[in-house]
């Protein structure tokens, strides 16, 4: 009996101990106990934890102890870049190093035009193709001339004797070689291109220099073809004989018409007024035909002016086919392939300088106001590895006045300098784009 009653006494305490630990806390604070996390808002962290007893100081926090001071998390992670040290000097951490903005320090080459990208070759320094289209647009017209000069000394076929269809295609035959024969002259510029080396990544360009090209071939035929016209132009710019005819017949119906008109006054009724209108008309029919003379003159001298700048037009085409460097640098990428149709547009060379790098940072805007660091004089401490800290000088050319969660920007040009490599006799940059580095600023 006494067996039953202990049983019954133990099931109405444990039942109690249930009840009061669901009045006391909820399911989901009960488990934020056992696991040890916050307490919720709603639960009140007075009420004693169930598990007490099997807490130690020494393993488990109390959940009413506050947190320790290296939990605390900060307001925003860029906050706590900036400090400052023993000398006063601010030290700012992870900052960025990045390629300068703005012309002259990273570029890229793109196709402007369409068609095959025949060579991606080095020219030498001193390659210049203004001066080479110079040279051959100055021969070629000389030949051209000179071929103009025989064929209107040769014997002129007479408009009675017609021409056979064997001599019609000799002739076109003739017409299209003398055109791939003036072409030809063009390869001048092109020689020894299996002696320059092709483009490679890390070879150092300079500004100007040309790289390589797209397909013109077609361009120089319209540049052989613009020659010609502007030859052809100016040979009739040049040509007076029909002003000079048109003067001497003007001449001619000048005095006729005068010596008419004085015979008719020594003799009237020598000449009937018909014909002396007649010989008045032809006068200033002559006259006419001298202004037109002039005006057909200066319309050939105007088309002079037409044909050179249709063939100068071709000439910078030809030569916007050429890949040349906009600046000093590297080529850091190539995208493109020799023999790879490439449409405008597209990019074919990446080129970087990277003697002069800015370094980007953030500073607390709570203990330094922008002013304060603005101009001032930098030393960017950098680590390589198996190798000793390296310090470079710099300056801090511009800071935002934009603050962001707590903090404000700021960008330093530094000069960067190079390492070289014993082995393989290759310098390397010690500042690389997207690599973090310590900068201290010096507070004086």
């Amino acid at each position: 009996m006494s067996k039953q009653i202990d049983w019954i006494a133990r099931a109405f305490l444990a039942c109690a101990v249930v009840a009061a630990c669901e009045l006391g806390f909820g399911q989901d604070d009960y488990e934020n106990v056992v696991l040890g996390r916050a307490a919720s808002s709603d639960f009140d962290q007075n009420v004693p934890s169930p598990l007490g007893s099997l807490q130690t100081p020494g393993n488990s926090p109390s959940l009413n102890a506050a947190p320790a001071p290296d939990a605390t998390i900060e307001s925003s992670a860029v906050a706590a870049s900036s400090s400052t040290n023993a000398a006063g000097d601010i030290v700012v951490r992870n900052a960025k190093v990045e390629v300068p903005k703005g012309e002259g320090y990273e570029a890229l080459i793109s196709a402007n035009g369409q068609g095959l990208l025949d060579e991606l070759r080095l020219y030498n320094d001193d390659y210049d193709l203004g001066q080479e289209l110079q040279k051959l647009s100055e021969s070629i017209a000389k030949e051209i001339a000179n071929d103009q000069a025989q064929d209107s000394g040769s014997t002129v076929k007479s408009p009675d004797e017609p021409e056979t269809a064997a001599e019609t295609e000799a002739n076109a035959l003739a017409a299209v070689a003398r055109q791939f024969e003036l072409l030809s002259k063009f390869e001048f510029a092109e020689k020894n291109e299996s002696e320059r080396p092709q483009l490679t990544r890390g070879m150092v360009v300079k500004k100007g220099q040309y790289l390589g090209r797209l397909q013109d071939d077609e361009l120089k035929q319209e540049f052989v073809v613009a020659l010609q016209e502007l030859l052809v132009a100016r040979k009739e710019a040049e040509k007076t004989l029909e002003v000079d005819v048109a003067f001497a017949a003007a001449e001619v119906a000048k005095a006729s018409y005068r010596r008419a008109t004085a015979l008719n006054k020594s003799m009237p009724g020598a000449i009937s007024p018909e014909e002396i209108d007649e010989k008045k008309y032809d006068w200033i029919r002559a006259n006419k035909s001298v202004e037109k003379a002039q005006y057909d003159l200066e319309v050939n001298r105007e088309k002079v002016k037409v044909s050179l700048a249709r063939a100068n037009a071709t000439m910078v085409q030809i030569r916007n086919r050429k890949l040349r460097s906009p600046i000093d640098g590297f080529i850091d990428e190539i995208y493109q392939n020799e023999g790879q149709w490439v449409r405008e547009g597209d990019q074919i060379l990446h080129i970087l300088r990277l003697d002069k790098v800015q370094v980007t940072g953030t500073i607390d805007a709570s203990q330094y106001a922008p002013e304060d660091v603005d101009g001032k004089t930098i030393f960017v401490t950098v680590r390589r590895p198996g190798a000793e800290p390296v310090d470079l000088t710099g300056k801090i050319v511009y800071v935002r006045q934009v603050i962001e969660s707590g903090c404000y920007y700021f960008y330093a040009d530094v000069e960067n300098k190079t390492v070289r490599n014993k082995e393989t006799g290759k310098d390397y940059w010690l500042l690389n784009p997207g690599s973090l580095v310590t900068v201290t600023i010096k507070a004086k």
